[in-house]
Parts: C-alpha cells; structure tokens; sequence
C-alpha cells in the first residue's frame, strides 16, 4: 500500500483522522461530563437554599423540620443526602436519608462560600457541596455553620455512557465519511497521474507520439520535459538509422561484388568450400538486411514464430567448426527435436551466434551447448572450457565495446548484442561458473514475450 501515492496518503490521513477523533471525543465526553456535573452543583444549590429557608436559629440553636419537601431527603439510602454541622464537625441536623451517614474530615467553608468535590461511599460515588452560612442576633454574628450535601453520581455516570456510545458512533461514523471523501478527491486530484501514465503507454505501444492531454499548471513541466526526451530520443533514433542504411549502402556494392566472384567459381569449380563461402555471403548480407530492419522498425512488438531449435544450433556450430577449424574443439549438443523458441528467427541467431563464437574463441578444446523447453519457457545454457570470466567483471563484460580480452579480433559488441536482445525478451540473462571450468552463459527465455 505504502508504494501507492493514494495509499501513502489514505494511511496517514487515518491516522491522523484518528488521533484527531481520539482527542476531540475526549475533550467532548469531559465537557460533557463537567456540564452535568455543573447542573447537580446548581440542583444541590436550590436543595440547600430549601433547606434554608426553612431553618430557624433561636437561642444560640439551629431549628429543621424533620420530614423535607424533597422526598428523597426522607428516605434512607436515597442517595441524596444533607447535613448541618459547626465548626468541631458537630452534627447539628441530619436528614433522614443521612441519619446513618458518618461525618467526615472535610474542608471547612467559610460564610457565603461554596466548596464542590467528589467522595467514595463504598461502591458509589457522590458530589459533595458545602455552603458556608451563619445567622445573626441582636445585629451580632452568629457561628458559621456549614450545609453538607451529597447526590450520587450513578445517573450521570450513566448518561456519560450514553454519550460516549453515541459520540463514539457519531466520530466513527464522521471519519469513514471524511475518509471516503478524501478519497475520492485524491482519485480525481490525480487523475492527471494516470492520463500521462496512459499517455506514455500508448507512445511505447505506437499509437501516439507525444503526450498531447490537456494537463494541470503543476504537471505541464514534467509533460513539457517527457516530450522533449521523447523527440530528443526519436532524432537519435533516425539518425542511428540513417546511420545503418549508410552502412547497408556501403557493403551492398563488395558483398554483391564478392558474391558474383562467388558464384563464378562455383561454375567453374563447385567446392565445398565456395559453397560455404557463398552460404557465409548470404548469411552476411541477411544480417546486414536484418539490422536495417530492427533499426528502421516502429513496431513495439516482438515477431513471434515458434521455431525448431535444433536446426538452426547445428547450421551455426557447423559454421564454427570451420571458422575454428584451427582449434580442433569439440561441440557438444544436447537438444532434442521438440525443443522451441517462441521469437524471431534472426534474434535467436544473433543470441546463439555470439554465444557460440565467444566459447569457441575463448575455451580450449570443449564446448557444451544445452537447450530445452520447461513450463515457464525456452532454456539455453553455452559452456566452455576456457578462463572463464570473474564475478566482478561480469557487469563489464555486457557492456557495449568492453572486453576483457584485446589478444583475440573483435570490438566486443557480441555480448552487449545478446544483452539487448534478452532485455527485448524478458529474459534473464546468468553467467556462471562452467562445469568445463570456463564461463557458462544461461539464458531463460519466457514463452509470454512482450516488448
């Protein structure tokens, strides 16, 4: 998911979208929370102004009514609770409620003061309120006496859950929309992205030559950018084509001329040696028409046939048997009849060729060339008793004019050749270690060939 723009962005989004909801559902059940807790200030509030109102100081004593308008005061354990105490913590008047209800060490309030905490009465837990107040005689100050009262904070517990369940569902259900939004925002904000990535498959398919879509201010430097590389690599193209045809023009006249002298001598005199001669002449100048051909090529496509592999290795190791005649080496070949390659014919050449060439070149005495069909595709495997090339010289090697060797002819293209070809193919291209002791070149192509 993290290699996908949208991806990226949608899982940073969630989790920001989730620590957003987090804090803000919290910050929403605790307003909550002290806004219920501000009502039961102002309840107990008028609980104690009733209670006031109907005290009565006489004689340096404070006067209650046993039984309060407020029925829950009169009931034992009702959970609403009220008591008048002095400043020793002496009981002057309990409700009923609160007969049982022992008196603890609290903050003192002073006259007209008002003081709200929260207290544990075994399972339960209660709002606490003390109101400072005092009566006077005879325009004297009376003692202060301090109104306890305590309510149960079970029905707002209850209500905050209440809350938390639908604020909960209400935030989940807020991010999935937000979420879906923004998604949908990204597809259409990078819709452009996909059109230049159509656009660019359509110009290595062929169907378009540059990207022509009307693109946001953002992208028009990257298309801008994309169509001059893209011009930029089709000069090179025809100018590397031009090139090629030159060079065709310059060979057609001696190979045409040699070919006639050729073919003269064969009236004369048919050898064996004229008719590998002629067939090396053809051969070249097939060659010369193929490249012409693969340079000056449009297609994006690669021309599949299924061809019989046998035939053609044995037409090319007959060929180096007399080019290294020299070298006396033995070619082994280990391919049977039903063994296919699913390409053009003159790739397959062009790859076994330098393969074959390069292992006569360099082994000693013995070259071994396998070749077989598994399920994924065609397999090749060239090996050669000769030196052998270096792990950390294999990469020099598939470069186009390295070599490892100056002492034998060549201007090492072979190897870069058959890279670019298996690069065309999706193949896979290994060198190892052979079992002869040179190098041993496996290559695997795929039966599914797509450019």
């Amino acid at each position: 998911m993290l290699n996908s723009l949208i991806g990226r962005l949608m899982t940073f989004s969630t989790l920001a979208l989730l620590l957003l909801t987090s804090g803000l559902g919290l910050l929403l059940e605790r307003s909550f929370y002290a806004s219920q807790l501000r009502g039961m200030q102002q309840h107990l509030k008028l609980h104690s102004y009733s209670i006031l109102s109907l005290a009565e100081f006489q004689h340096n004593q404070l006067y209650l009514p046993v039984f309060m308008q407020e029925r829950r005061f009169n009931q034992p354990g009702s959970g609403l609770y009220a008591q008048v105490i002095d400043q020793q913590f002496n009981v002057h008047w309990s409700s009923l409620s609160a007969r049982q209800l022992p008196v603890s060490d609290i903050s003192w309030a002073r006259q007209g003061e008002w003081l709200y905490s929260t207290v544990q009465r075994g399972d339960d837990l209660f709002l606490l309120a003390r109101f400072g107040v005092s009566w006077s005689q005879a325009g004297k100050p009376g003692p202060v006496f301090n109104v306890l009262l305590m309510d149960s904070l079970a029905g707002v517990q209850q209500q905050v859950a209440e809350y938390r369940k639908t604020l909960i569902g209400l935030l989940v259900g807020l991010a999935v929309f937000i979420l879906l939004v923004q998604y949908l925002i990204l597809r259409w904000g990078l819709r452009p992205l996909r059109q230049v990535s159509n656009e660019l498959g359509k110009v290595q398919h062929g169907e378009q030559a540059e990207l022509d879509g009307d693109y946001p201010r953002e992208l028009q430097p990257l298309t801008s950018n994309l169509n001059h590389l893209l011009l930029s690599e089709r000069s090179q193209r025809e100018r590397y084509r031009n090139t090629m045809a030159d060079l065709s023009h310059s060979l057609k006249t001696p190979l045409a001329v040699m070919t006639g002298i050729v073919r003269a001598g064969q009236q004369q005199q048919n050898t064996a040696e004229l008719n590998e001669l002629s067939y090396q002449l053809d051969k070249m100048a097939s060659t010369i028409a193929y490249q012409l051909k693969r340079s000056a090529s449009q297609s994006s496509q690669v021309s599949i046939q299924r061809l019989p592999v046998l035939p053609l290795l044995q037409s090319v190791c007959s060929a180096m048997d007399k080019v290294y005649a020299h070298k006396a080496m033995q070619i082994h070949l280990d391919v049977d009849d039903s063994t296919e390659f699913r390409g053009d014919e003159n790739d397959l050449l062009e790859v076994i060729g330098n393969l074959i060439d390069n292992a006569c070149k360099y082994g000693r005495s013995t070259v071994e060339i396998a070749a077989y069909n598994d399920s994924g595709g065609f397999i090749l495997n060239v090996c050669d008793d000769g030196p052998g090339i270096p792990a950390e010289k294999i990469d020099t090697v598939l470069q186009r004019g390295q070599r490892l060797d100056t002492v034998e002819a060549g201007q090492g293209l072979g190897l870069a050749l058959v890279k670019e070809i298996t690069d065309v193919y999706r193949a896979e291209l290994m060198i190892e270690q052979s079992p002869l002791g040179g190098a041993c070149f496996r290559i695997e192509f795929p039966f599914s060939v797509s450019r």
